[in-house]
């Protein structure tokens, strides 16, 4: 991370003021830069090379999803995951611009940031879904910090049983073991097929 970004930063307790939620998008965009041109990103960019558009995206990860026990198994599971590693994100804010950042909001905006780019009502749901998902996870935290990440383990280890029971009802291994980008795809993807499944978004559907 950048220096003058981190120059106040400081662990504090976990009560982050509302007012991080407007200054989530800047930190998310100034720590996605910084990763990007430290090459952390561009690792990951380019497991995922070439991704030119959502329809592709969507595509490429529906390949290994294509049976419907996959795709339900995934709707609990990559939540449960998602919760589980918000959890202990959500233990720690640190102070940027003045204001008391939660960690799990900083995650959270980086990940809409990106949803948003590549489709803006998928982009919203989400921002929804995930801003929902950093408040259960924020809640969590009042059962202290060795019941929280205990809780997270479990969460965590269940959600990850479910995933590998969905590859094994399909025959296959997860797609992230071919291209760790898929981790980021999983949950647009799934709102995405939700959408479809609702009668939703015809010409995206059209388009994958």
């Amino acid at each position: 991370m950048p220096a003058p970004i981190l120059a106040n930063a400081q662990k504090i307790a976990p009560n982050p003021s509302v007012n991080t939620f407007i200054v989530s998008p800047l930190v998310a965009w100034s720590l996605f830069r910084a990763a990007w041109h430290r090459g952390i990103l561009g690792a990951i960019a380019r497991e995922a090379d070439p991704v030119p558009n959502l329809p592709v995206l969507l595509a490429d990860y529906g390949v290994y999803h294509c049976d419907p026990r996959n795709r339900l198994t995934h709707y609990f599971g990559v939540p449960a995951i998602a919760y589980a590693v918000l959890i202990p994100a959500a233990l720690h804010t640190v102070t940027m611009f003045g204001f008391a950042v939660g960690i799990d909001r900083i995650i959270v905006a980086a990940f809409v940031l990106f949803y948003l780019s590549l489709d803006l009502r998928l982009g919203l749901a989400l921002a929804v879904l995930l801003g929902l998902l950093a408040w259960a996870a924020e809640a969590t935290t009042r059962l202290g910090v060795s019941g929280s990440i205990a809780l997270a383990g479990v969460i965590f280890f269940f959600g990850w049983v479910l995933q590998l029971l969905g590859h094994h009802l399909q025959g296959n291994r997860p797609a992230l073991l071919t291209n760790l980008f898929q981790i980021v795809v999983a949950p647009i993807y799934l709102t995405a097929e939700l959408g479809f499944a609702l009668g939703l978004r015809a010409s995206l559907r059209a388009e994958v």
